[in-house]
């Protein structure tokens, strides 16, 4: 299940190969367009203010919702969530903006989803109190945990450096450019991280 926004600087050539792969689409108001240009008809969802929606081809599936007190990844996730879906990958997540590039996270953050923020060259996750994260890393690949808030409690471990009950926070400790010994596992006892993983080009990304 991929989730598109409108960040412009995702090369069409990879947008495209995600896309293929991907069972269901979602796109943000804006990158319907991009999707469109390469074949696909998305169910598109958001408030309505951003798309060449002259130019859409006929049948698509529309959700518009006028909602100020959420931001069209809000909608994007409640949408994807109301059909039934518990994992999503979001893609178009880097841009020239950074208030949505923060924003984003929040949204992550707040959703019930299970949610991979597929960056460029690195895939990310939301790790929490009742979201600790664990899998295979290859060996040797960049891993970092960035706290959102102060975090306590944390356990990282499967790493060149590892932390154990260490406390993050914002401008004092974070976990930048760690390495991978294979197995990782991050987790808080309180506070809320993103967890990024370099990816290895020569693999598929994430789903989950």
């Amino acid at each position: 299940m991929l989730g598109v926004l409108n960040g412009g600087d995702l090369p069409l050539s990879t947008l495209e190969k995600w896309a293929n792969s991907a069972t269901n689409l979602y796109a943000a108001d804006g990158a319907t367009d991009r999707l469109i240009a390469l074949g696909h008809r998305p169910i598109v969802v958001g408030d309505g203010d951003s798309g060449n929606r002259d130019r859409w081809p006929s049948g698509l599936e529309i959700r518009k919702s006028t909602d100020q007190e959420t931001s069209d990844t809000d909608k994007l996730f409640d949408s994807i969530a109301s059909d039934g879906h518990r994992n999503a990958v979001l893609a178009g997540i880097e841009g020239d903006n950074p208030m949505h590039t923060l924003a984003n996270l929040h949204s992550v953050a707040r959703s019930p989803l299970s949610v991979v923020l597929r960056y460029r060259r690195f895939d990310g996750w939301i790790v929490s109190p009742d979201r600790p994260w664990s899998r295979p890393v290859g060996e040797g690949q960049k891993v970092s945990l960035m706290p959102l808030v102060a975090c306590h409690g944390v356990e990282f471990v499967g790493v060149k450096w590892p932390l154990h009950r260490a406390s993050l926070a914002m401008a004092e400790k974070i976990s930048l450019s760690n390495v991978s010994e294979g197995e990782v596992s991050a987790s808080l006892a309180e506070g809320l991280a993103l967890l990024l993983v370099r990816r290895d080009p020569s693999t598929e990304p994430p789903w989950s």
